[in-house]
């Protein structure tokens, strides 16, 4: 455990190394069977993944944990990796397996190839919330952003209801109260960690619920699209300022479409580590800026999604950390894990937005985009 910053220690990898056998054996299953050599680790936290060598290329092999990602929203996930590349997204393909799927069901966990991605993994190392180097990187990232939203328009593949992997805002879209106890009947590992914590949810959500009024009141009206749900920079390769590919879409869900630009601030301008730590004003105000410039270049937002936006943003991760508990405790078993995402990320983050630094950031955004 980091006894620094908790923050830090669940984001550390969980998960295995996938072993030469499995490199050997999963590659051999492959529509095209390949051999390789591997190169280097992932240190993400939610799967194991490893870079190896196939020849003349290299491809990125993921192996999710047992009771992590059901199959049917994975292959969701696939599809629109496919259709965001069709409308020229730069992301890695991925390979297919000798039946012809995008994925390998086993025991050990559920396995996916990609091809590697292309550019300079400059962000390999950074952990979730560290800012972008240059504005000129964020102002890209967010020209990105507004791609991938265009892109995305038009997949209907319906989503899972219940999954550890999302990132989403249907909890808070309506009447939390009401929306909560059928939440919770989809979630076995959420209701597990609350029934032996004696935790509840309702004594965290009190900021929680004056939020979501006001952003119930404009949800109805803002175009609904799969999005990325973790457009942090280190999802992105970059080629000097800008993003020559996007990878990892596993947290992708249906959401209004300015969501992703909502999580892009929250991910890349808000310095979480730091602000838990006492520093209640370590947001980037100038990164908040670019990343919007970025993606009004290329899609201008509606009224409705100004307002969204500001309505948004206290909430932005509010449902992905309840769901981290599933993942947390009802897949890696870790109780301090499960507290960090009750207590910290869902409870800590939003209450922020109560406080003076936040109710600051919420009124200048407000005053940016309305008056710009």
């Amino acid at each position: 455990m980091n006894e620094k910053n908790a923050h830090l220690d669940v984001t550390t990898r969980a998960w295995p190394v996938i072993s030469d056998s499995e490199i050997a054996d999963v590659l051999g299953r492959l529509e095209q069977p390949l051999a390789g050599t591997p190169l280097t680790v992932s240190n993400r936290p939610t799967t194991a993944g490893i870079l190896v060598d196939v020849g003349p290329r290299t491809v990125f092999i993921k192996r999710h944990g047992p009771r992590t990602l059901p199959a049917d929203h994975l292959r969701a996930v696939h599809g629109l990796v496919a259709h965001v590349r069709d409308r020229g997204i730069p992301t890695p393909a991925l390979l297919r397996f000798a039946d012809h799927d995008t994925l390998w069901e086993t025991p050990a966990g559920t396995w996916e190839v990609y091809e590697g991605a292309q550019g300079e993994d400059r962000y390999r190392d950074a952990p979730t919330w560290t800012v972008p180097r240059t504005l000129d990187e964020a102002r890209a990232l967010g020209a990105m952003t507004a791609r991938l939203a265009i892109a995305s328009a038009g997949y209907r593949a319906r989503r899972n209801p219940a999954c550890a992997y999302q990132s989403s805002m249907h909890l808070f879209a309506s009447d939390p109260r009401r929306n909560l106890p059928r939440w919770l009947a989809e979630r076995p590992g959420v209701r597990a960690y609350l029934a032996h914590s004696g935790r509840r949810i309702e004594d965290q959500w009190a900021p929680h619920l004056q939020f979501a009024a006001s952003y119930a009141d404009i949800a109805p009206r803002l175009p609904v699209a799969w999005t990325h749900g973790d457009l942090h920079v280190s999802n992105v390769f970059w080629d000097g300022n800008n993003p020559s590919q996007v990878i990892d879409f596993g947290l992708a869900d249906r959401n209004p479409a300015v969501y992703d630009l909502a999580l892009a601030i929250e991910r890349n301008a808000f310095e979480w580590t730091r602000i838990v730590d006492g520093d209640e004003d370590a947001v980037r105000a100038d990164v908040t800026l670019a990343l919007i410039e970025g993606y009004e270049e290329i899609r201008p937002l509606s009224p409705d999604e100004r307002r969204g936006l500001v309505t948004m943003m206290p909430l932005v991760q509010a449902e992905a950390a309840l769901n981290w508990i599933e993942y947390q405790y009802g897949a890696t078993r870790s109780l301090h894990g499960a507290d960090w995402c009750l207590d910290i990320f869902f409870g800590e983050h939003t209450r922020w937005f109560t406080r003076p630094s936040g109710r600051d950031y919420l009124a200048w955004l407000d005053d940016a985009l309305t008056h710009d």
